[in-house]
């Protein structure tokens, strides 16, 4: 083996191997927190068991550092192009399951050892060899945060607050962030870790602004509820107004009779489990708006850490699933920006400048066009390893099971 795939390789293969087995452990983690005999349930329509993101990330740590096709391994079973979401519920017996999550970490730590790591055909030329190890640690970061939203979901519990509050707790002193705008860097240039959708670092002109210090709360919701927001559709764009009306929706998720079942616990907490939509909506009733994605990344960065310094602080921020769900909106001062919940913003989900998809066509591709929202920030589920100020999270405006807020935006004169 030789070049760039190479020397990443040879230069620190243990810190590699450390990276997998720490996301490994962050995964079980958080399938462990539902019981076992549970994995097999589906709550929604649009998730897949907790069994089956276990084995599906087994697989896929096996196409990229083993070579095997998706297709070979269970008959397809953990392949998302193959088994519908529908058909995904009839898992192999958990020792089944946890074996050949083992076997596949256990060769590919071999073929780590070995210097042993296809390069991947299709990867940009900038990417160092390690790319797919790292890429492939994230990718189970990611699918424990489903997991988490999935045990939350099964136990119905994932618009409530959290059951740890821990750390030294503060709010933000200012009502609102200001910037004066002007040319601003997003997005990353790490060739390391970042996403084909983070790439590559370059300057957008940005109107001067304001962002609300703290996330909208639930006791702020429920204000625009009783207001009859949800009736009133000049607070509705008209996409927004016939979604409503279609599914039906008077309040958010968890929501009974227009206010949040836990009453005074949860009112300063982040309203939680809403679409885009009913984000929309609640601006406008504000006579505000939604920030833009590049907005909120201006904000985030001076306080939330750049790609590749590291996680937050023990107790700085609500990450990591250690909390089991919200903190109160700004008890972590302006690094609520990392974690708690995801922040819906006004921007749709399209590629950046010199966009090229990797390490496969259908990680980020299929999604823009104008049919998906970006979110930023992550939330309590969220690996405080990925709260990244670049990072970009994306879901079609009418989807509600996800721990997702807002914070409101409007222009500077």
């Amino acid at each position: 083996m030789t070049g760039a795939n190479a020397s990443a390789l040879e230069r620190d293969p243990a810190a590699l191997l450390a990276e997998l087995a720490q996301a490994r452990a962050f995964l079980l983690r958080a399938a462990s927190e539902l019981a076992a005999e549970r994995w097999g349930e589906q709550p929604s329509k649009d998730y897949s068991p907790v069994g089956w993101h276990l084995g599906h990330c087994a697989a896929v740590q096996a196409r990229f550092l083993l070579g095997t096709e998706l297709s070979q391994l269970h008959g397809g079973f953990f392949d998302p192009q193959v088994t519908p979401k529908g058909a995904r519920s009839v898992l192999p017996e958990r020792a089944r399951l946890l074996s050949f999550l083992a076997e596949v970490g256990e060769r590919s730590a071999e073929a780590i050892r070995r210097k042993a790591v296809p390069r991947g055909s299709d990867l940009p030329g900038d990417l160092p060899g390690s790319f797919l190890v790292h890429h492939l640690a994230q990718h189970e970061l990611q699918h424990a945060e489903h997991v988490r939203v999935i045990s939350a979901l099964c136990e119905q519990r994932l618009h409530r607050p959290g059951r740890f509050l821990r750390g030294s707790l503060r709010r933000a002193d200012a009502p609102r962030l200001e910037f004066e705008g002007g040319e601003i860097p997003v997005g990353s240039g790490d060739a390391a870790e970042a996403y084909d959708n983070e790439r590559g670092r370059h300057e957008v002109q940005v109107a001067p602004f304001w962002l609300d210090a703290q996330l909208v709360t639930v006791s702020q919701f429920e204000e625009f509820i009783a207001a009859g927001g949800y009736g009133d559709g000049r607070l509705w764009s008209p996409q927004g107004f016939a979604w409503l009306a279609q599914e039906q929706i008077t309040a958010p998720l968890g929501f009974r009779e227009g206010v949040h079942p836990d009453g005074a616990a949860a009112a300063q907490h982040p309203v939680t489990g809403i679409s885009w939509y009913e984000a929309d909506a609640f601006a406008r009733f504000r006579g505000a708006r939604l920030p833009g994605e590049h907005e909120w990344e201006v904000a985030s960065a001076g306080h939330l850490f750049p790609l590749g310094d590291g996680p937050p602080a023990a107790g700085s921020a609500n990450v990591d699933g250690e909390r089991q769900g919200t903190t109160p909106a700004g008890a972590f001062g302006h690094a609520d920006l990392c974690g708690n919940v995801w922040e819906w913003t006004s921007s749709w989900f399209e590629p950046y400048p010199g966009f090229r998809p990797y390490p496969y066509d259908g990680y980020s591709l299929p999604w823009f066009g104008g049919t998906h929202r970006v979110l930023r920030g992550g939330s309590w589920a969220t690996s405080g390893r990925l709260c990244r100020s670049s990072l970009r999270n994306w879901y079609t405006p009418g989807f509600r099971e996800i721990p997702a807020g807002f914070r409101c935006a409007g222009g500077l004169p």
